[in-house]
């Protein structure tokens, strides 16, 4: 216990291998630390205690507040070995730079969330896999270099990083790709993931067949996204509360857009739905504030359940095709009004609980 306390000289220390035990305080108040290497064998929790009165573990880098690089050797990274970095109490937000030893395979479920004083990480070839939210909210990250080992990356691994541009994977791996700071699938067909902090203006590469889950979920900042001819599946959720997208064209080859697809998407004004969808997902385009008109391709024969609820300033919604089957709520908040087509059957004067006019009463 409290082996190095107080050891104000002490910079940079790199704990052996063989150590299994890190006894309470053993480097607090080494206030000028800068580096410090978790042991491989390491067989228990690092404390995130401030104190050792009534019986707490004071933390073994309590008052560490100099120190910014952390190198980690355990096989399995979790939360049990870094809830301590980046916390208040302890004075540990100075650690900017993590980096995992060659040997290290499985970053665990919530291992760095809410470390908002990371700036890199340094994945090795050993790694494997990356759990679901990581690394949420860790609002400093900017780029991800990923080994070719790499194996398994949760959908949510790196959400609420907001700063972060580029997720890039090095060539040769089996399952993913990059390009341009984008996650794709190895083939380049699959958009898995763009990075929250991506640039306003996006353009994506041909040969991208579908937009996966998530796959733009939250990214604030982007103002407009080019998608190529060939798209077909636009996923759920892929651009769910994108607030700053302003306009996108949906590519005639699309044939599906999923639940939530562009929910909250707060500044879209008008959206096409092309000839080819035939089923538009639960809340699609529910909330999207600025919404003010809808055009319905003529292969659509469903809308699912809320899919355009909550669109307040919709008011013009122009259906191409024939009468589409009825679902629950769906222009609910919406103060829609639907106009046909001449000569399109299936129509009643009301759909949907909203009035249904022939286009030429359109205004």
């Amino acid at each position: 216990s409290y082996a190095f306390r107080g050891c104000r000289q002490l910079k940079k220390f790199e704990i052996p291998d063989t150590v299994t035990t890190l006894g309470p305080g053993a480097f607090a108040s080494c206030e000028s630390l800068e580096e410090v290497t978790i042991p491989r064998g390491l067989n228990h929790a690092i404390s995130t205690s401030h104190t050792s009165s009534e019986g707490a573990i004071l933390s073994q880098f309590f008052e560490c507040s100099a120190l910014t690089t952390v190198t980690i050797m355990v096989p399995t990274v979790n939360a049990i070995f870094t809830d301590w970095i980046d916390n208040d109490l302890l004075k540990t937000n100075a650690v900017t730079n993590i980096i995992l030893s060659l040997g290290v395979t499985d970053v665990a479920d919530l291992s760095f969330r809410n470390k908002s004083s990371l700036q890199s990480i340094e994945f090795p070839e050993s790694a494997k896999r990356i759990g679901n939210l990581a690394f949420q909210n860790c609002t400093e990250l900017k780029e991800i270099n990923l080994a070719k080992g790499i194996a398994s990356i949760a959908a949510n691994a790196f959400e609420g990083c907001d700063k972060l541009a580029a997720i890039n994977v090095k060539e040769g791996n089996g399952l993913y790709s990059s390009k341009d700071g984008l996650l794709f699938n190895s083939s380049g067909e699959t958009l898995i993931k763009c990075p929250e902090g991506k640039s306003a203006e996006l353009t994506l590469p041909e040969g991208v067949k579908t937009i996966g889950a998530n796959a733009f979920r939250r990214c604030k900042v982007l103002n407009s996204v080019a998608l190529p001819e060939g798209i077909t599946i636009i996923g759920s959720h892929a651009f769910s509360e994108c607030a700053g997208l302003k306009g996108i064209t949906i590519p005639d080859s699309v044939t599906s857009i999923g639940n939530h697809a562009f929910n909250a998407c707060n500044e879209l004004t008008e959206v096409t739905i092309p000839k080819m969808v035939t089923t538009i997902g639960t809340f699609a385009f529910a909330g999207c504030a600025k919404l003010k008109e809808v055009t319905i391709g003529e292969g659509v024969t469903g809308i699912s359940t809320a899919a355009f609820s909550d669109c307040k300033n919709l008011t013009n919604v122009k259906v191409l095709g024939r009468g589409v089957r009825e679902s629950t709520d769906v222009f609910k908040n919406t103060p829609a009004t639907i106009y046909f087509m001449p000569g399109a059957q299936g129509w009643t004067p009301v759909w949907n609980d909203r009035f249904v006019r022939p286009i030429s009463d359109k205004p």
